[in-house]
């Protein structure tokens, strides 16, 4: 099975309906959020090149960029 990282914000509606998407498909994921820790958010502009959320990984790479 694929491992899936996602970066989310709790506010983020482009999070959540990312989310529900993976949730109906029955896809596991991990879910990285990154509201108040600059830590996970440097990381993720590392890994993906972009401030926006959702980030979402799949086996490594960015798939889904806003």
């Amino acid at each position: 099975m694929a491992n899936i990282e996602i970066y989310t914000k709790a506010t983020c509606p482009f999070c959540h309906r990312a989310k529900a998407l993976l949730n109906s498909k029955g896809a596991a994921f991990s879910e990285i959020a990154i509201d108040g820790d600059n830590v996970k958010r440097e990381a993720m502009i590392a890994r993906s090149g972009r401030t926006t959320v959702p980030q979402i990984f799949i086996d490594g790479p960015t798939y889904w960029r806003l």
